[in-house]
């Protein structure tokens, strides 16, 4: 009975023995699959870099070196995974200690409790190795942010400074013409024409508009970058940013409000990367709408250089007009009086006559046919002439032109700029010119 007694005792304590090995030898199995888990970790910090930068071009990501921290991921992803290795090497010891004989149950036991422990810090590291790969990608994201908003936020210091000279340009450009819009001299509407036409040249030609385009550039590759991580940006309207960030700002270019942005997945906390992205997207909006108001002002002075030089030539066409009349008024008598010796001229010249009859049996031959040979003549040029002036009739109708030229110029007077038809006035300077050649 005791040898049964002591067979079953010591089988059951065989039994206890295996449970405890079997359960170091599951650990074991563990810590196995948590080294490879962490060894491929280890292996996604290059990758996890690549992938953020992936959807860049070189120059994109000037100004940047993007395996700037690489050497400081690796020492500390090192550390984590050296920290893993001492308690996977102790939980590999335990297996090799708890097969060999001799050995007690409570020896197993023992190292049992202990592989625990260390599996617990096993895969504590396993985590700890899994956090930080997370934080190498949250730092780059975080890094390439700063590096795009510190991109946008020189253009728009730029683009600031250039602002305040435009601005300034355009509203001299304005007030320059503004104040001769009533004036008459021709010689300060053509000073003011030209000097605001080479105000305007120097303008544009610094293409702040350029600063526009640059900054849209820019900023796109921010929601590119999140993109790449599966992070949607959407306008407070929904719409995508990656997709469609056109139409997602058109809304706010003519409003005073800023944009709020939404992000998919929502963060747990707001990070200060997030908070990056939202000062960036209204750095955007900013240079958007200001290069905007630029753009209207420089139409609203094309206008008005246009408006200074139609003003310009009419004053120019009154003042020639009023030059031709003037000069036209101060000959009228003298071409009244042309035309009244004219007319004297012409009533002497019809009461003479020519009869030649009878002249042939008074004068020799040849000297006869010389006197008709005159007379013919006389009579022919008479007739081609055919003077036959109406002086009244005449003055009449010059006076009727000048009153005809004098309401053109009248018009001019008191035509209003609105109102102005420049094409239909031309048109008439043309003809009244055409009608002074004649008189004259």
């Amino acid at each position: 009975v005791n040898s049964k007694i002591k067979n079953i005792e010591s089988d059951v304590n065989q039994h206890k023995k295996n449970y405890e090995i079997g359960i170091v030898e599951k650990i074991n199995e563990i810590a196995k699959a948590n080294k490879d888990q962490i060894e491929s970790t280890q292996k996604l910090i290059i990758p996890t870099i690549k992938n953020l930068i992936s959807p860049f071009k070189a120059n994109d990501l000037e100004g940047i070196d993007t395996n700037k921290n690489l050497g400081k991921y690796n020492t500390e992803m090192n550390n984590i995974y050296e920290e893993f290795i001492k308690s996977y090497d102790l939980i590999t010891h335990y297996l090799e200690t708890v097969s060999k004989e001799p050995i007690t149950y409570e020896q197993i036991k023992n190292k049992r409790i202990t592989a625990q422990n260390e599996l617990l810090t096993n895969i504590k590291n396993v985590n700890k190795a899994k956090s930080y790969l997370d934080d190498i990608e949250a730092n780059e994201f975080d890094r390439i942010v700063t590096h795009f908003k510190n991109k946008l936020n020189d253009v728009n210091d730029k683009f600031t400074n250039e602002y305040s000279k435009v601005n300034k340009g355009f509203d001299n450009i304005s007030n320059s013409i503004n104040n001769v819009k009533k004036s008459t001299d021709e010689n300060l509407l053509l000073n003011i024409l030209n000097q605001t036409k080479e105000m305007y040249a120097n303008i544009v030609s610094k293409k702040y508009y350029s600063y526009k385009y640059e900054a849209e550039n820019i900023f796109i590759n921010i929601p590119k970058l999140a993109n790449s991580l599966n992070i949607q940006i959407k306008s407070s309207s929904g719409i995508d940013l990656f997709k469609n960030i056109n139409i997602a700002i058109l809304p706010y270019l003519d409003s005073q409000k800023k944009d709020t942005l939404t992000f998919i997945p929502s963060p747990e906390k707001t990070s200060e990367t997030y908070t990056k992205i939202s000062d960036s997207y209204n750095t955007l909006l900013d240079i958007l709408k200001r290069s905007q108001e630029l753009q209207k002002k420089e139409q609203q002075a094309l206008n008005l250089i246009f408006e200074n030089r139609l003003l310009h030539d009419k004053v120019q066409a009154t003042n020639e007009l009023k030059d031709t009349l003037s000069d036209l008024k101060n000959k009228k008598e003298q071409i009244l009086n042309i035309v009244k010796l004219l007319l004297h001229k012409s009533n002497e010249l019809n009461k003479l006559s020519c009869n030649s009859q009878n002249y042939d049996t008074i004068l020799e031959s040849s000297k006869y046919d010389k006197i008709r040979e005159k007379s013919n003549n006389y009579e022919k040029e008479k007739e081609n002439l055919g003077i036959n002036f109406d002086v009244k009739a005449m003055e009449e109708q010059f006076n009727n032109d000048i009153k005809d030229i004098e309401k053109l110029e009248n018009n001019y007077k008191h035509s209003e700029k609105d109102n102005y038809n420049f094409s239909e006035e031309n048109n008439n300077i043309l003809q009244s010119k055409k009608k002074l050649k004649e008189l004259t």
